[in-house]
């Protein structure tokens, strides 16, 4: 009661307060939202993940091992340009904890920060996906297959999806407030309708 009192007490600042917070938290989601678009290049892990399971495809600066032979024989120029999209079996059952069925897989190399991607200077670092798939899988091993993890939405841009679980959460405690505040009935029983059944209890 208290709390009511007081909220509709100061209601302008306590709802510019509430407004401002959804504000914040709406561009703040907004913000920390990864992108990428088709067609572009990208070397970064996590906007190479976001790629594939956006587009289903790899960024079009990765070429296949054939294609790179094939440009090694010709004298084409392979700057830029990072190994991935070619077959891979998982001969040894290193995913099969990872429940994947009968799927194709496919690997691409991956560079960490602060390494030059070069076809030449390939690393121990790779994504391992599921292709040909709605929901593409990716796997990440950094010591060539040995071991992997998953690379989940989360892992790609989590500061996002903890901006939105806040904001989401706020939505629902200043809906919670505001009905308690100006709705009264919704939340909270009648007690002249409970007294007047008591005594009509007792009268009979």
């Amino acid at each position: 009661m208290a709390f009511r009192e007081g909220f509709k007490k100061n209601q302008q600042f306590f709802l510019i307060m509430l407004c401002i917070i959804f504000v914040f938290f709406s561009i703040a989601s907004i913000a920390s939202k990864r992108r990428v678009r088709i067609g572009k290049e990208y070397t970064d892990k996590y906007d190479v993940a976001l790629y594939l399971k956006k587009y289903h495809e790899l960024p079009t600066n990765y070429i296949s091992k054939a294609y790179m032979e094939e440009c090694k024989e010709n004298g084409i120029s392979t700057e830029g340009k990072i190994v991935g999209g070619d077959y891979y079996g998982d001969y040894e059952n290193n995913l099969k904890g990872f429940h994947l069925g009968d799927v194709s897989l496919r690997e691409c190399d991956i560079y960490d920060s602060g390494y030059t991607a070069t076809i030449e200077g390939r690393k121990l670092h790779r994504f391992v996906y599921t292709y040909g798939t709605s929901n593409v899988r990716i796997f990440e091993t950094k010591d060539h297959y040995l071991t992997f993890s998953e690379v989940t939405k989360f892992k790609i841009m989590p500061d996002h999806y903890v901006v939105t679980f806040l904001l989401i959460n706020h939505i629902i405690g200043s809906s919670v407030i505001l009905i308690y505040v100006y709705f009264p009935r919704l939340n909270m029983p009648n007690k002249e309708e409970e007294t007047i059944d008591a005594e009509v209890i007792e009268i009979n």
